[in-house]
């Protein structure tokens, strides 16, 4: 199974909705990662230097993710959950190429969300692959205002160091590490959560 990248981001990551951003394995050092933008703001990651080197590709893909029972309570402790599984999907829809898993978790609403299976699927069908680069949630927090059915969450998350290629003639480029801010917002809908936007805090 081909991989495909997740701080693709890159074209919908560095341009219209999350993760690290990458640079041309060719290119020396550049600046942070700048994740894209959801609704017309912009802010920039301070960058974090990695001495590690380049991840290896893996022998198997990743497996798809469990939505975990407690996901599906309509309670702090499940919008949390939910959103620990919704960036597992994301992860396994770049590391293994299959949106399906995103796709299940997205409100139809969700422009963001729209971008990035699309993103997922034509990275997949050109050929291209993701090393590394998945995203590891540091901490979660629901912001204390809002209405209860639609929570809004912040995650600080990891990047990643590791590479990606959105086709498969296209040149290798890295995926820099770095810990970025990711408001997830939620929706209580016929009984359990939905993703009705992702942006970068």
């Amino acid at each position: 199974m081909r991989r495909a990248p997740v701080a693709a981001l890159a074209a919908v990551v560095c341009s219209a909705a999350l993760a690290g951003c990458t640079e041309d394995s060719s290119a020396g050092p550049t600046t942070a990662p700048s994740p894209g933008t959801s609704s017309g703001s912009s802010t920039t990651a301070e960058p974090t230097t990695s001495t590690s080197p380049t991840p290896s590709a893996p022998a198997t893909d990743p497996p798809p993710p469990v939505l975990p029972a407690l996901a599906k309570e309509q309670s702090t402790a499940g919008a949390k959950a939910f959103v620990r599984y919704t960036i597992d999907a994301l992860n396994y829809g770049y590391l293994a190429g299959r949106s399906d898993a995103f796709k299940t978790v997205s409100d139809s609403v969700c422009a963001v969300c729209s971008a990035l299976q699309s993103n997922i699927d034509r990275i997949e069908r050109s050929g291209g692959h993701q090393v590394g680069g998945d995203w590891s949630p540091i901490s979660i927090d629901k912001v204390p205002s809002g209405v209860p059915t639609e929570p809004i969450l912040i995650a600080e998350v990891t990047v990643a160091a590791g590479w990606t290629t959105p086709s498969a003639n296209a040149p290798r480029e890295k995926i820099r590490p770095a810990d970025v801010f990711y408001e997830f917002h939620l929706h209580w809908v016929a009984d359990e959560w939905q993703l009705t936007d992702l942006r970068q805090g």
